[in-house]
């Protein structure tokens, strides 16, 4: 009887899990019961969490559009119109319906074989090191502004030793160099 009682119960834990586990806020909250160190939502997390709706699934995807903009925030097309089926494989909703970078360029530009230098990221299959796959508040889904997004990697000393990053300032990598790839080490457009 006991087996029994303690079954139901893991069961029922399982599935609050599962049904909550969409939802960022409650998800981190529901993490930080169970394990030590899961960090505190930033303000531009918690703004995310609570302009996002909740997923749902949906079968057809339309032809792929360009992000949307919405309280001001970029919203990745699937994710804004609910497709989740179209990234997410609909009986287990963490797992994806291919690897990435596959995924990605099945509606996108495969970036890989376009250059004959690929950026890092690029190279590895890893778009999500710089574009959000569901919202941001970047345009191009990225996951920060400007500088900040080059510099979570590349060492800012380092860049600027380089004679031609004397007088940068604040400007955006993007203006001189291609994120995705170019004809040379350094990427330049």
């Amino acid at each position: 009887m006991k087996r029994i009682i303690i079954s139901h119960i893991i069961s029922f834990c399982l599935a609050t899990l599962l049904l909550y586990a969409c939802s960022p806020k409650i998800n981190r909250n529901l993490l930080s019961v169970f394990f030590d160190g899961v960090p505190a939502m930033n303000s531009d997390s918690e703004r995310i969490a609570k302009s996002t709706p909740e997923l749902s699934s949906a079968v057809n995807l339309p032809a792929p559009a360009s992000d949307s903009i919405r309280n001001g925030l970029f919203y990745h097309y699937p994710y804004k119109e609910n497709y989740c089926n179209s990234c997410h494989d609909e009986n287990s909703k963490s797992e994806m319906v291919m690897p990435e970078p596959d995924l990605c360029y099945s509606c996108h530009e495969d970036f890989s074989s376009m250059y004959n230098v690929v950026h890092g990221p690029v190279a590895s299959g890893y778009c999500t090191s710089c574009h959000h796959p569901h919202m941001s508040d970047q345009p191009k889904m990225l996951k920060r502004k400007g500088q900040l997004l080059c510099l979570y990697c590349h060492d800012n000393k380092m860049i600027l030793k380089n004679t031609a990053h004397s007088d940068i300032g604040s400007s955006d990598c993007t203006t001189c160099h291609n994120p995705h790839g170019g004809n040379d080490r350094s990427l330049i457009r």
